[in-house]
């Protein structure tokens, strides 16, 4: 999917409201992960990444807790999971 796919994907109020800053935060964190599928949460869940950057640690923290160290691993084989981060 190229960025032009990402826009049409999204509503305005989403594109809006992405802040540049905190997207690169949550890139660069979900990379020190090795997070090896950034383009499909990219793609998929880009309201994401409107999650203040400490809010998205601390719940990534939470979320990884739950799922024994493992919740990028589970969420690599199932997206659905990044939901998740919305409770």
């Amino acid at each position: 999917m190229n960025t032009e796919e990402i826009v049409e994907k999204y509503e305005n109020s989403v594109l809006k409201n992405l802040n540049k800053e905190n997207v690169l935060k949550i890139i660069e964190f979900l990379k020190c992960q090795n997070c090896d599928f950034l383009e499909d949460i990219l793609e998929n869940y880009l309201d994401l990444f409107l999650v203040d950057f400490n809010d998205f640690v601390t719940k990534y923290k939470l979320l990884n807790e739950k799922y024994n160290n493992k919740f990028l691993e589970e969420a690599s084989f199932d997206l659905n999971k990044l939901e998740e981060f919305y409770n």
